[in-house]
């Protein structure tokens, strides 16, 4: 799997590129930035840094991981500022570091996680985080829309900002965002 993620990483930016979904993409990169302002920021599976682009644009410190190196390197062509920090690690044995965060970030990402290891991964993620930190997650929703404007069956994004509770637990709420102008079908 680590191989098709590495050969994969030159394309990964061209679904940030659709230009249907420019609207939502550009309102979720505004959610993005509004919950990281000022504060410091662990994401995994950071992949090119799209997101991380848009947490840099004010978070006070980020530290970004990826498993793969390749798509780290991309990612650090973005020019994101000395307060971005790219670092591969692996999202189920993440690092040890010398502060803990206020925000964790995990977009597109847990359509990779296996059910079977998903506490793992929380656990992991949760022990590098504040006490109250919240956890900031994209991902999309099998379910379909259908656009009145352009008839297009089009994906119904979620993202989701849970707070954490303990270090084993998260208070999650969810949002749905929907593309103008689209009824569920």
């Amino acid at each position: 799997m680590e191989d098709y993620y590495r050969e994969r990483a030159p394309s990964y930016d061209h679904l940030y590129r659709t230009s249907e979904w420019q609207d939502d993409f550009a309102w979720l990169q505004n959610w993005v930035t509004r919950r990281t302002a000022g504060r410091s920021v662990l994401e995994v599976a950071a992949g090119t840094g799209f997101w991380t682009a848009a947490a840099a644009r004010r978070a006070e410190a980020i530290v970004a991981t990826d498993y793969n190196a390749e798509p780290l390197a991309i990612a650090a062509q973005r020019g994101l500022g000395a307060h971005v920090t790219f670092l591969a690690a692996d999202a189920y044995a993440l690092p040890v570091f010398d502060r803990a965060f206020e925000v964790g970030m995990a977009h597109l990402w847990w359509s990779h996680v296996d059910r079977r290891r998903e506490r793992q991964f929380l656990s992991q993620l949760a022990a590098r985080l504040q006490a109250g930190a919240e956890l900031l997650t994209i991902r999309g929703i099998r379910k379909t829309i259908t656009c009145q404007r352009s008839g297009a069956i089009e994906p119904v994004i979620a993202m989701s900002c849970a707070r954490l509770k303990t270090a084993a637990s998260f208070k999650s709420s969810k949002t749905t965002r929907r593309p103008r102008n689209c009824k569920r079908v």
